[in-house]
Formats: structure tokens, C-alpha cells, sequence
């Protein structure tokens, strides 16, 4: 089981949102922590980077594992989120 950290843009994001969405968002969360696909998220490693990439329906989480812990870096809907940023040397 993973710790869970997110920046802020992530806090940003699911304090907005309305509470569906919230549920579905922390259920992604959970999956990721648990490195469980269950529920309809997916997970995939990004392309040439360290980076991995959850999907349920149209909302995507980025995050990256670091010493037992998994750092969110971006919670957004499907085309919101620029993968451009999380990619080496593109």
C-alpha cells in the first residue's frame, strides 16, 4: 500500500468539484494507493517518462512513485492535461 501526497493543483481541483465527481476522483485515489485496477480505472505508464497515468471515464490522474509514495501531480479531465509536460526529452 502507497502514501498518498498531492501538490497543489490537485488540492486546487478536488476542492472545486462537486461531490460525484469527489467520489470518483477518491476512488481513483484508492486504486492507485492500493495498485489495484478495480472499479473501471486504468493505470499505464507514461511513454519515455516517470510517470503513470489513471483513467475512469473522462478524468485522468497523473502521478509519479517515489520511496513507497505516490506523488499526484495533476488531477484534470481528459483534455485538459498537457502529457507533453511529463515526458523526457520531447
Amino acid at each position: 500500500m502507497l502514501n498518498i501526497e498531492r501538490r497543489k493543483q490537485p488540492k486546487k481541483y478536488m476542492a472545486k468539484t462537486d461531490g460525484n465527481t469527489r467520489k470518483k476522483l477518491d476512488k481513483m485515489i484508492a486504486d492507485i494507493q492500493n495498485q489495484t485496477q478495480d472499479c473501471g480505472t486504468v493505470i499505464k505508464r507514461l511513454t519515455d517518462s516517470v510517470y503513470f497515468k489513471a483513467s475512469r471515464e473522462h478524468y485522468r490522474i497523473i502521478f509519479t512513485i517515489e520511496n513507497e509514495t505516490a506523488i499526484i501531480e495533476e488531477v484534470n479531465t481528459r483534455g485538459n492535461i498537457d502529457y507533453r509536460r511529463y515526458t523526457v526529452g520531447k
